[in-house]
């Protein structure tokens, strides 16, 4: 059998993407949790399939689940900020608060004082992540809040804050009373 090539050729279509067959997660060699979580997302994009893409594989470090979780909510949150910036009527101090969060917890994240490994994740480092899940939700907060429209198309497509609210319930990052935007 062939081996699959796991690339996008350059200039391939957004819809032509990613159209490789899945591995079963023992089978990903190398950044296996945050592979498998892309391809989960991949293949699961619908709400209904959050829990499914949450799950943990029995044979995974959860630390490291929960930490590469937080590293793709901060890379496809970069998609939902660039899809409004530019917009007509958008509160420039706001956005530029908003990117600055997201920046701030993305820094946080790669820090090697704070997450020295891919590959482990100390108890120390796992502190962080209820502060950081706060600040994500800031940013979740004022797109829904200032760019309503573009929010709401994001999130029919991506479900992205619809599995941040599963996620964060599940794992005890956030309060559900503080998970106050009504998802449709």
């Amino acid at each position: 059998m062939a081996e699959v090539l796991r690339r996008n050729p350059r200039g391939t279509r957004t819809a032509d993407m990613s159209q490789w067959p899945a591995q079963e997660f023992d089978d990903i060699e190398s950044l296996a949790h945050s592979t498998y979580i892309q391809q989960l997302i991949w293949c699961n994009p619908g709400e209904s399939d959050a829990s499914t893409i949450l799950t943990c594989p029995d044979e995974d470090e959860e630390a490291v689940w929960q930490y590469d979780h937080f590293r793709q909510f901060c890379l496809e949150l970069n998609g939902l900020v660039g899809s409004f910036v530019g917009s007509s009527g958008a509160d420039v101090s706001a956005m530029s608060e908003a990117i600055g969060v997201l920046d701030g917890v993305t820094t946080t994240l790669t820090s090697e004082k704070y997450f020295p490994s891919r590959v482990t994740v100390q108890d120390a480092s796992m502190r962080k992540l209820p502060g950081l899940a706060r600040k994500l939700y800031k940013v979740f907060e004022y797109a829904h809040d200032n760019h309503a429209a573009e929010f709401q198309s994001f999130e029919e497509e991506h479900h992205l804050c619809a599995r941040f609210h599963t996620f964060a319930e599940k794992y005890s990052y956030m309060d559900p009373d503080d998970l106050d935007i009504k998802l449709k």
